[in-house]
């Protein structure tokens, strides 16, 4: 991770290779996704500003650059090591977060309504957004769109992307709630589950036997009782392997590992 007036060795630049000194850095939106991240505005570790010696400015990417003081490197690449041990299952990007996202954006999960006479073929229903798109946006764009985020809703090609000028919110999703602070209500304990899956506060462990992330349903059942893992998914009519689960919080997790242990169900999660 670099940070702005870090030295930096360079490799492949397009104007020069050698040392040159950071002089920016970008920040990106980030959504759901399944990233575990909480949406939000990060800084974007892909790529940097940089000011060579002779006053010229360019971006490049990290993987082109190296600090030029191995000590400071060093001492990076442990504090990494260390905060990732102190908080397993989290993702260095954590450390990143700037700011929110704009209030008019939309988030994964919203329900929203086509409005317009755009795209016809949508009717006037509401749609549930899949995924939300806040940066590296299509380069094609409906005819008067501006330069929104593009949303795929649910039921539609999931290639089909629409953009944020042509949609209204008619109900905010569990994810935006669930993010802000609001109640979110679950059916059973299996449902929640599922939905900490899908928004990445669950990971998946691998088998100390093989290093692969294939367990028997016993040994992850023995995981469990072990406090190793939490829960298990496997394909959907129970055949096949097993993958052992942890969740993020902590607390829930406890609860599927005792429910899982008694018997109320063997895959927490099932695709």
């Amino acid at each position: 991770m670099f940070m702005i007036g870090d030295r930096v060795k360079v490799v492949s630049s397009v104007l020069h290779d050698g040392t040159a000194t950071v002089t920016g850095l970008y920040e990106k939106f980030v959504g759901c996704n399944n990233s575990g991240l909480k949406p939000g505005k990060y800084t974007d570790r892909e790529s940097v500003v940089l000011t060579h010696d002779d006053g010229r400015t360019e971006p490049v990417g990290v993987d082109r650059c190296r600090l030029a003081d191995s000590e400071l490197a060093a001492r990076r690449e442990s504090e990494e090591r260390a905060w990732l041990e102190q908080n397993p299952g989290l993702d260095l990007r954590e450390r990143d977060r700037v700011g929110d996202l704009p209030e008019e954006f939309f988030w994964e999960g919203d329900s929203v309504r086509v409005v317009g006479d755009r795209f016809p073929s949508l009717g006037s229903g509401t749609f549930r957004i899949v995924r939300a798109v806040y940066d590296g946006l299509p380069q094609w764009l409906p005819e008067g769109c501006k330069k929104y985020p593009f949303y795929s809703l649910e039921g539609e090609d999931e290639s089909r992307f629409f953009p944020q000028d042509c949609l209204s919110l008619a109900e905010k999703g569990t994810v935006r709630l669930f993010y802000g602070g609001g109640y979110v209500f679950f059916p059973n304990i299996w449902e929640q589950a599922k939905f900490y899956d899908r928004i990445g506060h669950a990971w998946r462990i691998r088998n100390p036997k093989d290093g692969t992330y294939e367990w028997t349903v016993e040994g992850v059942r023995t995981a469990i009782r072990n406090g190793i893992a939490h829960g298990y998914e496997q394909a959907k009519g129970d055949v096949g392997p097993a993958c052992a689960v942890r969740f993020r919080d902590e607390s829930f997790g406890k609860w599927v590992a005792y429910n899982t242990l008694i018997g109320v169900s063997y895959a927490i999660i099932v695709f």
